[in-house]
This record gives C-alpha cells, structure tokens and sequence, in this order.
C-alpha cells in the first residue's frame, strides 16, 4: 500500500507544474546601478554577479559588463546569476556581446541553468564593430548563470542586453483534480 501512495506522490507532484502568464524584462546595463539598478526592478528576481564591471563606452554599445579579476594570472572571466523568487521560474531569452576597442578576441561563453550547462560557445569579438546576439531556446528553471571568459588575458569582451522571460508556477487544473482525489482516497481509507 505504501508503494502506490508514493507513486501517486510522484505522478501529482510532475503534473503541477504549469504557468500563468509570462512577462519580459531587459537588463540594458546602461548605468553602473549593479543589481536591480541595472533594469526595471522585479522583486521575483535577484541579480547577483562575480568579477563583472560595468564600462560605458567602447563596446559598440552604451554601457556593458566586462569580465575582470585582479587577482587572476590566467584569462578574465565573470559570471552574472539570475535567481527566480520562490513560486516563479525565468529563462534568458538572449543577450548581446561585443568587444572593446580595435583588438580581436575571441570570448567563451557558458550558460547554465539550475547549474547545469545548458549552451556554451566561443565567439571572435573584433573591437566595437561586432556586436553579437546569443538567442537562446531553454527550459524554464529557478536559476540561470551566463559565464563569459575571454581567451585572453585582457578585458576586451563586453555583454548587454540581457533579456530574461519570467513566469509564474500555478497549479495545473488537472493537478488541482489529483489532489482532490488523492483527499478523498485518504478520507474513505480512514473510515474504513
């Protein structure tokens, strides 16, 4: 008997997880805001980043983030984090990167969600001339990270523009069903 309640369990638990409807949000990245400051405020989502500047010109673009650490010997890389509030999932739709300057470079670029890589690419970034859009086509997930590394040890690779689609989890109508009747199951189990 234990063994079908928590089949049922686990069936009920995949079958919640539909959506209400979806809103859009750009992060421009044109003032050095951090954060939030970086696009329209949304309390269901935090913005959290590692060794990541903000620079307003250069990049073929009016402000961008450009991956940077003191400390490293090797290639600059920086990740910017995407985190969904409890009861909302997000995905990043796409995001633009272009380069610094005159100098040619190429940048690695690794996507992940819920920690898992889920899109990774290298891409040449001539100076402020190429601005490249990274379109992407994933799953929903509570969090998503963009890592961009530059394959040389400079900071000549900028990302904008990052466009993340949100959404809210609700319960699914047939969801809402099961677990009516997972209740009354239970109920007349006891009165038996």
């Amino acid at each position: 008997m234990k063994t079908r309640i928590g089949i049922g369990c686990a069936i009920l638990v995949s079958a919640i997880t539909a959506s209400a409807n979806a809103e859009f949000i750009a992060y421009t990245f044109d003032s050095p805001g951090g954060g939030s400051g970086w696009g329209a405020p949304n309390e269901n989502l935090s913005i959290s980043s590692e060794h990541l500047h903000w620079w307003g010109e250069g990049y073929g673009t009016e402000g961008v983030l450009f991956a940077w650490d003191m400390d490293a010997s090797e290639h600059a890389a920086g990740t910017i984090t995407f985190d969904a509030a409890e009861g909302w999932e997000i995905r990043i739709v796409s995001f633009d990167v272009s380069g610094y300057g005159t100098p040619f470079n190429e940048v690695s670029l690794d996507v992940s969600a819920n920690g898992e890589s889920v899109f990774d690419t290298i891409l040449g970034v001539n100076g402020n001339s190429t601005i490249h859009n990274v379109a992407l086509d994933t799953s929903f997930a509570s969090s998503f990270s963009i890592k961009m590394e530059d394959l040389a040890i400079s900071m000549n690779s900028g990302m904008d523009n990052v466009v993340i689609e949100m959404q809210q989890i609700v319960p699914a109508p047939g969801a809402v069903a099961l677990l009516g009747l997972a209740g009354l199951a239970a109920r007349r189990r006891r009165r038996n």
